[in-house]
């Protein structure tokens, strides 16, 4: 490998972790770990991790919350005694990368929704944030037929499966395990259908959810005062309560237009919950914003977020913004009725639902991704595909598309969530269930204010709204199918 310098100036929130030594970074730091090299942005969190007996055990890279503590400046974790890494991995929130020695040797996973995503280069045994990173001192060789799938920015898309635009690099997707000794990847947890509780036990499990995610917001808010992207629905809602009696160091915003209903009917949460908010007109990006976006992502997704990131950088909070991503598994937002009873899922249906060309390309790595689940009905393979294709793939990647130093958190975001989202009975998810025990538990008023529409006489201003709300669920798959 040819060492060279990486100036992170041009990377905010990106990492590398080499098997060799590189050039002194430029903006950015360094570590050690296991005979192994990690660089970082300065703004990434490069936390150790010692054993009870304080010999190092793991480096954690990026920003997790660990018990009371939001570490978005560094730190340390030590493991309790008898605590194993898997034991630290369930309880962490945040956005990260997890690597670890144990008697097999050395490992690297991602947090439960890939929210800090990584691509994997076997052949120089590095491991990156992007692709473009890699290319800082590596030559990497296009791979024309993935590139031709969506040709950003000419057309719009994601690029799933763990595919990239260069050869012989792959995206590692969460619930798997890469071992850095021969860079293979294999899949270490996937949800169970016997992990299921019975009807009369989901109230419980939904109210110990909104215990966990208020612990979560607890941390952050301790940290710093944050900002909230408010939307109309569900998921930022519920973490909009997960801040009850914390909301002193919170305001809102919601992106679009004034006058619009998403925008009105999160003005009337946020007051009901007695937080200042404010919507953020949209503006579109230059070509050369966009084409900026496209290379520090690793040209692998285009869509309305990068439309956004110039107006998201002119309103650059001063510390991290808060979003809902991930609440939405609670509430089966992925699947319908079709899957409700269905006992597998093909890879027909799985290309329709998040919208991917019928090319050799993108089946291929289709049917290798189903081939890594184990035996599970359709509700729970979509369940598996919207963490590790639109979670991982899609909504995790736009950490690195804007220009900014702070990610936005995603206070669901955590395995202790996921596995008791999962483990909710699908006909309560399908029906809300979680949104409807969980909100009486946090914050009853705030459950009280409408979901996605105007209430009274405001109903007269949004009326084209309201008959599009008419419009039969599954209708809505068919117009906007997982994402």
């Amino acid at each position: 490998m040819k060492s060279k310098q990486i100036s992170f100036a041009r990377f905010p929130k990106q990492w590398i972790l080499s098997p060799e030594p590189l050039e002194t970074p430029q903006a950015g730091h360094e570590a050690g770990f296991a005979g192994y090299h990690v660089q970082a942005a300065e703004a990434v969190p490069l936390v150790p991790v010692h054993g009870a007996d304080g010999v190092p055990v793991g480096l954690l890279i990026g920003w997790a919350i660990h018990g009371a503590a939001f570490l978005h400046e560094g730190g340390q974790i030590t493991l309790e005694p008898g605590q194993g890494i898997d034991d630290l991995f369930t309880h962490l929130g945040g956005r990260f990368v997890l690597v670890w020695q144990d008697a097999d040797g050395v490992h690297l996973r991602l947090d439960s929704a890939g929210s800090l995503p990584a691509v994997v280069h076997p052949a120089s045994g590095c491991v990156a944030a992007t692709t473009t990173l890699i290319e800082e001192i590596l030559p990497l060789e296009a791979d024309p037929a993935v590139v031709d799938v969506f040709n950003f920015p000419a057309e719009r898309g994601f690029l799933p499966y763990g595919l990239t635009p260069r050869r012989g690099v792959t995206r590692l997707m969460p619930n798997f395990r890469l071992d850095l000794a021969d860079m293979s990847i294999r899949r270490i947890w996937a949800a169970r259908m016997e992990d299921r509780v019975t009807a009369s036990a989901a109230p419980a499990l939904a109210r110990e959810m909104g215990d966990i995610l208020k612990s979560h917001m607890a941390a952050i808010l301790a940290a710093g005062p944050s900002v909230l992207y408010l939307s109309g629905g569900h998921d930022s809602r519920i973490v909009l309560a997960a801040a009850r009696g914390l909301t002193d160091r919170l305001r809102a915003e919601t992106y679009g237009p004034p006058g619009s209903l998403e925008t009105h009917v999160a003005g009337q949460a946020a007051a009901a919950a007695g937080i200042a908010h404010r919507a953020i007109p949209l503006t579109q990006a230059s070509p050369e914003a966009i084409e900026a976006w496209l290379r520090r992502t690793g040209w692998t997704f285009y869509d309305h977020v990068t439309d956004m990131t110039e107006t998201v950088l002119a309103n650059e909070p001063a510390f991290f913004p808060m979003s809902g991503t991930g609440a939405e598994l609670s509430r089966a937002s992925n699947w319908g009725a079709e899957e409700l009873d269905a006992d597998a899922l093909s890879a027909e249906v799985l290309r329709a639902k998040i919208r991917m060309p019928d090319v050799a390309v993108i089946n291929a790595a289709a049917e290798a991704w189903l081939a890594t689940l184990p035996p599970m009905d359709a509700a729970l393979a979509m369940d598996m595909a919207k963490i590790e294709q639109i979670h991982a793939c899609w909504s995790g990647v736009e950490i690195y598309g804007h220009d900014m130093a702070r990610p936005t958190l995603n206070p669901f975001s955590s395995q202790a969530l996921v596995t008791r989202s999962l483990a909710l009975p699908k006909a309560y998810r399908a029906s809300n269930g979680f949104y409807r025990d969980v909100m009486p538990h946090m914050w009853p008023e705030l459950g009280a204010v409408a979901i996605n529409k105007a209430e009274g006489i405001h109903r007269l201003r949004f009326w084209r709204e309201e008959l599009k709300a008419r419009v039969p669920t599954w209708v809505k798959r068919k117009i906007k199918p997982l994402r």
